[in-house]
């Protein structure tokens, strides 16, 4: 049970990412809570509170770490049908960026064969899906501390859009990254808001969103530099035809009345990649079309805010 990827960010940044274990809840969004138990500089013994397919689990674990090289973890008690789960992550060093290797074994039950495919079964369908979002999103954040972006994923889909506003980019940055106030900023396109927990650096929440004549929901898990004036969030678990969708804000000052904001959008579809191909257009033109709608309505706030 092998996962691989690559990070744009130096080791070191890497490493401190993973060991770091008491942000875990700030940034990922299956982690609902750590609490340590017993912890050194190279050791952590903790329980990790998380939630998977809509139901939440307490789990013991076990950590040990190399700098720069390997963490190990072992499970104590997963309080679910998993008999044992332990694994690691190797480190390497790869250009200027990072290769991060996951190993986990996993055993459910000690009936042999029979053990053997229940335990695959139950990493593919259940256990994966975690082990990978704990991949993507500490790339995501490791990334963001050193303000560098690469894809996620290689079958990911990329767009850039850009375009200035008449407003000082730190108020730019305040207002757009307040989902709170997003039916209010984007009343046409934002229908709703439902705030579950936030901080100065997260928000967590759900969204109703308008995109064309689609009226999508998802829960949103945003992260948020105040310095930096950046910003990053994941859909979670987004509706159909959305697989994953993950965007990053910028916003750059032009002049002390003038600010750029940039949004890189990455995504991918549960349709299959030739069907994408004959709809490439005309989802890009949908996409288009909601960040122009989201423009408009940014720029009537503004005026708003002036008058």
């Amino acid at each position: 049970m092998f996962e691989r990827i690559f990070i744009n960010a130096d080791i070191s940044t890497v490493y401190s990412v993973f060991w770091n274990i008491f942000e875990w809840d700030r940034i990922i969004p299956h982690v609902e809570g750590i609490i340590d138990i017993d912890s050194t500089e190279n050791y952590q013994h903790v329980y990790m509170k998380i939630k998977s397919h809509k139901k939440s689990y307490t789990i013991e674990t076990e950590r040990t770490g190399k700098i720069d090289e390997c963490i190990s973890f072992k499970q104590l008690n997963s309080n679910s049908i998993i008999t044992e789960h332990s694994g690691s992550w190797l480190f390497y060093k790869s250009g200027e960026g990072t290769i991060v290797e996951s190993l986990h074994k996993l055993k459910v039950g000690d009936i042999g064969i029979i053990s053997k495919l229940i335990s695959k079964f139950v990493w593919k369908n259940y256990v994966r899906k975690n082990a990978v979002s704990t991949l993507e999103t500490l790339k995501l954040e490791s990334e963001f501390i050193v303000g560098n972006f690469s894809l996620v994923s290689d079958n990911s889909r990329y767009l850039k859009h850009e375009f200035n506003l008449k407003i000082p980019v730190e108020k730019c940055y305040k207002i757009i990254s307040n989902p709170i106030i997003w039916t209010e900023l984007y009343g046409n396109t934002a229908k709703m808001v439902n705030i579950r927990r936030e901080s100065e650096q997260m928000v967590d929440f759900y969204l109703v969103e308008l995109v064309g004549k689609w009226k999508l929901s998802s829960r949103i898990f945003m992260r948020k530099d105040g310095e930096k004036l950046s910003v990053y969030y994941q859909h979670i678990s987004p509706r159909f035809p959305i697989k994953s969708m993950i965007i990053h804000w910028d916003f750059l000052k032009l002049d002390d009345d003038h600010s750029k904001f940039i949004i890189h959008r990455e995504f991918q579809l549960r349709i299959p990649r030739f069907i994408y191909q004959i709809l490439q257009k005309k989802i890009e033109k949908i996409i288009e079309e909601h960040v122009l709608d989201y423009q408009t309505e940014l720029n009537d706030f503004i005026k708003l805010q002036e008058d």
